[in-house]
C-alpha cells in the first residue's frame, strides 16, 4: 500500500525518499558519485563520494554510516536559519566484494537514501536488497526500483514533525522523546482496521468525535484504556 506523499509546511511535496545515490572506488580516480536519482541533490559531487566511502571502507565487507544533507548552522543567537532545503537524513551501506580478476582484488560500491525521516534504519532491509541487485547489474535502473519501492511503502503510522520538533530532535539525546505521537498515530490505525469497508474508513479518519466513541468500544471490549 502506498503512502501518500502530502505536503509539507513550506507547500513542497513530500516523499519517503527524495534520492538515492551511489558512489564506488575507483582505483586511478579515487571515490566518485556515480548516479544521483531522480535527479542531482545539489550537493557537490566529491564531497558526497567521500562521505559515503570514508577511509578504511575497503577494510571492512560492509558498513553503514549516516549523514545529513542541507544542515543549517546556527546564527549568532543560537537559532536555526529558516527557509532553503529541507534537512536530509541518509544513510549510507558501504559494502567491499573481493575478486581477484580486479586491480587490488576487491570492488567496492556504497548506496544510500537521502530522506526527511529522522528514523532512517526502516530502510536498511531495502537497502541491502538493492545494493546486492546493483552489483549483479550495475545501471540506473536499480536506483529506480529502489526509489519506486522505497516510496510506495506506507509510513502512515510516522508522525510527520514540525520543523521545530525535527529541530529539538536533533540536539537531544532523548530516543523517547515525542514517543506519544507514534502511540497515536497507530492508535488511530488499529481503530480505523476495526471497521470493515473501505468507505467507512475514509468517512470516519476525519472525524474525532467517531473516533472517541469507536476507540471508548474498543476499550470496552478489550478491558483495556485506549485513548484517541
Amino acid at each position: 500500500m502506498a503512502c501518500s506523499t502530502g505536503v509539507d509546511e513550506d507547500g513542497m511535496e513530500q516523499r519517503n525518499v527524495e534520492y538515492i545515490l551511489l558512489a564506488e572506488f575507483d582505483i586511478d580516480r579515487g571515490a566518485i558519485l556515480k548516479h544521483q536519482y531522480p535527479r542531482p541533490t545539489g550537493a557537490d559531487d566529491s564531497h558526497l563520494a567521500e562521505l559515503m566511502l570514508p577511509d578504511g571502507a575497503h577494510a571492512r565487507e560492509s558498513d553503514w554510516t549516516m549523514f545529513f544533507l542541507n544542515q543549517k548552522a546556527p546564527d549568532e543567537s543560537g537559532k536555526i536559519p529558516e527557509g532553503g532545503p529541507p534537512l536530509l537524513y541518509v544513510l549510507n551501506l558501504v559494502r567491499t566484494k573481493h575478486d581477484k580478476e580486479v586491480r587490488r582484488g576487491a570492488v567496492v560500491k556504497a548506496m544510500a537514501v537521502c530522506t526527511r525521516h529522522r528514523f532512517i534504519h526502516i530502510y536498511q532491509a531495502t537497502l541491502m536488497l538493492a545494493l546486492e541487485n546493483y552489483y549483479r547489474a550495475s545501471t540506473e535502473e536499480t536506483l529506480a526500483e529502489l526509489y519506486k519501492s522505497a516510496n510506495q511503502m506506507d509510513l502512515s503510522c510516522m508522525p510527520r514533525l514540525s520543523r521545530h520538533e525535527t529541530t529539538i530532535l536533533r540536539f537531544s539525546d532523548d530516543q523517547s522523546m515525542f514517543e506519544e505521537r507514534f502511540v497515536q498515530l497507530e492508535t488511530r490505525r488499529r481503530q480505523l482496521g476495526s471497521l470493515p469497508h473501505d468507505v467507512e474508513r475514509l468517512d470516519t479518519t476525519h472525524n474525532d468525535a467517531v473516533l472517541a466513541e469507536l476507540a471508548a468500544s474498543t476499550s470496552e471490549d478489550s478491558g483495556s484504556t485506549v485513548r484517541p
